[in-house]
């Protein structure tokens, strides 16, 4: 119990798109390393910091070392883009950044958003995070803690912004081609025409359970919206000891010039008076 009785957690009145004002379904806290880091804009709030606790700490120093060591034994390999006569390669250029602060300064997560599902019913719809590559480093990582409460955690594409088959490879796409959605190989049909659910922004979703890792880098939280699902179903041997699920959102602040990095905390200035 030691995340639920060390993490801050508060349950906020948010105000919606439409001008409700509701209690959020999940708790959640915004802690930092040290007094440079302030407030975190998220949800339709100003989150105001609190110093990490130990046991998130922790965490962090294990997740960029797992990382260092998962990434170097991992190839570099192109995306293709359909139409675009090339490919993207793909972005690790936080590599060296993170094994540098790691082992030269300590440290390279210095913030992170903790979240508190406490039931089964609490979830978290379809979103991008906000401000990465301005305010945060665009490296963040989401760590599945807690008990054994297993959730799904699923991608989309930005609807009108971005598509699946941007990273298909020529032979998945005459794959589909030679067997289309929906001709009885087992695939569901996702037709636009038959009202279906568009098969190029269909969400991909995969269960989380404790101690696994989302890392999401590069453009991602800029092309994809992320959401976390309510619990599974008895029938898809969901175990639940009763305490809900925790997250914990790895991030890294952005010094944006003297030093400030993140919101300004409440009370300083007019940018963290429009989130009172």
């Amino acid at each position: 119990h030691s995340l639920l009785t060390d993490i801050p957690f508060q349950f906020d009145v948010i105000t919606t798109r439409t001008g409700e004002k509701v209690q959020e379904r999940r708790g959640t806290s915004w802690v930092v390393s040290n007094d440079s880091i302030g407030s975190l804009a998220y949800s339709g709030k100003l989150m105001q910091p609190q110093l990490v606790p130990s046991v998130v700490g922790r965490a962090m120093r294990q997740v960029e070392k797992g990382i260092i060591e998962h990434d170097a034994c991992e190839d570099l390999y192109d995306v293709q883009v359909p139409g675009s006569g090339g490919t993207i390669s793909r972005n690790r250029d936080y590599e060296s950044q993170l094994q540098l602060c790691h082992e030269e300064i300590g440290e390279y997560f210095d913030c992170s958003l903790c979240n508190h599902y406490p039931n089964e019913e609490s979830a978290c719809k379809f979103h991008s995070d906000p401000e990465h590559g301005t305010y945060w480093e665009r490296l963040t990582c989401v760590v599945s803690a807690g008990n054994q409460d297993v959730r799904k955690f699923a991608f989309r594409p930005i609807p009108n912004e971005n598509r699946w088959s941007r990273y298909e490879s020529k032979e998945a796409k005459a794959n589909k081609s030679k067997y289309p959605a929906g001709n009885g190989n087992g695939s569901p049909s996702t037709s636009n025409s038959s009202g279906g659910e568009d098969e190029d922004i269909v969400p991909a979703r995969i269960p989380l359970f404790p101690g696994d890792l989302v890392k999401m880098f590069a453009e991602c939280n800029d092309v994809f919206h992320h959401a976390v699902y309510s619990s599974l179903s008895s029938g898809e041997a969901k175990k639940n000891t009763g305490d809900g699920r925790v997250s914990l959102v790895f991030k890294k602040a952005v010094d944006r010039g003297n030093g400030k990095k993140g919101h300004g905390r409440r009370g300083e200035g007019r940018r963290s008076r429009r989130y009172q």
